[in-house]
């Protein structure tokens, strides 16, 4: 994890799921020396889309506040894991676009609605304008007491799902998943390829105990993860995820 007289920061929001990724994930040396080792996670190919999960502890947890200010609007996948072998990906920063709150036994979203240039408000069939920028959802989400529960990131340069050949009517029975075509936010809005989203950098305080807190789960959203030995950085065990575009933090 990060060092404790570090602050986490929007900018270091990568870094710090790279750490929790594994942060008491330990595997055997394949060596079969009988050491402990870290794995060191590769991502291979080039995602358009990433969906970070939090999982609480409480339903009035105490470090909400501390999460919402350390979370990050732009991902650098170069960031999120040790090595990226895409060379779209090495330079791919995605955004957010999207986040799931919980909040007394109820749930709400906020989305960046590109075509107004603003964040929406989505609580059952209630909707209300937030503001432009991200600092405004930040300031919605500390006076409700909202615990983040999924982040959705965005490539702005990612190809729209077309809806010109999907049939009239979908039978979801015959479907194990449901795909989802949202828009792009923006930091510095644009409806062409600039579509990044707004990030509050205001300083703020923290409480230790949010460093020691954030642990996590973690999956990569690649086709293939290579798991490397912390000492020699040499390969020493490859997996497969298929399809898995979830990451895991616990807090």
């Amino acid at each position: 994890m990060l060092e404790r007289r570090e602050k986490p920061t929007p900018d270091m929001f990568g870094e710090l799921l790279q750490n929790a990724s594994t942060m008491g994930d330990l595997r055997n040396c394949p060596s079969n020396c009988g050491e402990k080792i870290r794995i060191r996670r590769v991502l291979m190919n080039s995602p358009q889309i990433i969906t970070i999960g939090l999982v609480w502890d409480s339903d009035h947890s105490d470090l909400a506040e501390d999460v919402i200010h350390s979370l990050g609007t732009c991902l650098k996948l170069g960031d999120l894991f040790f090595r990226v072998t895409d060379d779209r990906a090495k330079h791919s920063e995605l955004y957010l676009v999207g986040m799931i709150c919980y909040y007394g036994k109820h749930y709400s979203t906020f989305f960046f609605q590109t075509k107004i240039r603003k964040w929406m408000y989505f609580d059952d069939a209630h909707v209300k304008e937030i503001g432009p920028k991200w600092k405004d959802v930040v300031t919605k989400c500390i006076k409700g007491h909202y615990q983040p529960l999924l982040l959705l990131y965005a490539d702005p340069r990612g190809t729209p799902v077309s809806t010109q050949d999907l049939p009239p009517q979908v039978d979801l029975q015959q479907y194990s998943r449901t795909c989802y075509d949202s828009e792009d936010s923006g930091r510095e809005p644009s409806i062409s390829s600039d579509t990044r989203t707004d990030s509050s950098t205001d300083s703020y305080a923290y409480k230790q105990a949010h460093h020691e807190s954030v642990v996590s789960h973690f999956s990569s959203d690649s086709q293939g993860t290579v798991i490397y030995n912390v000492e020699n950085d040499a390969a020493s065990q490859s997996s497969r995820d298929t399809g898995s575009r979830y990451h895991y933090i616990c807090v």
